[in-house]
């Protein structure tokens, strides 16, 4: 991280860091997304790709979800819409989403699908 942030901004940042990084997670409440290169014109020619790592703040482990250019927080199993709690852009540019229950992947593709846990 660069030498640039203020040490109360790097703590916050750096908390995600304190997270088991595993091969396997089968729920999760935080995703964070690292903006990457334009979509186009292998995406979503308005998107930018982006990174996904999800946390389960339960077990203080993380895994890496891989490259996506949307996601869908819609659980077609209920139908109604994941409850999404905290949306926040990190000082390095990257992105904080926080849902209200556990949640895990439906489908893992390039437009990536949530349902409740």
């Amino acid at each position: 991280m660069g030498d640039y942030y203020p040490t109360e901004v790097k703590k916050r940042i750096e908390i995600l860091n304190k997270y088991e990084e595993v091969d396997k997670l089968y729920s999760f409440n935080i995703l964070h997304l690292y903006p990457k290169e334009l979509a186009f014109p292998n995406g979503y020619y308005d998107s930018n790709f982006f990174e996904l790592i999800a946390f389960n703040t339960n077990t203080m482990q993380k895994i890496n979800l891989g490259r996506h250019d949307a996601i869908d927080f819609f659980d077609i199993l209920s139908g109604e819409g994941i409850e999404i709690t905290q949306a926040s852009v990190y000082a390095d540019g990257s992105f904080l989403i926080k849902t209200k229950d556990m949640i895990l992947v439906e489908s893992n593709c390039q437009r990536i699908y949530m349902r409740k846990a």
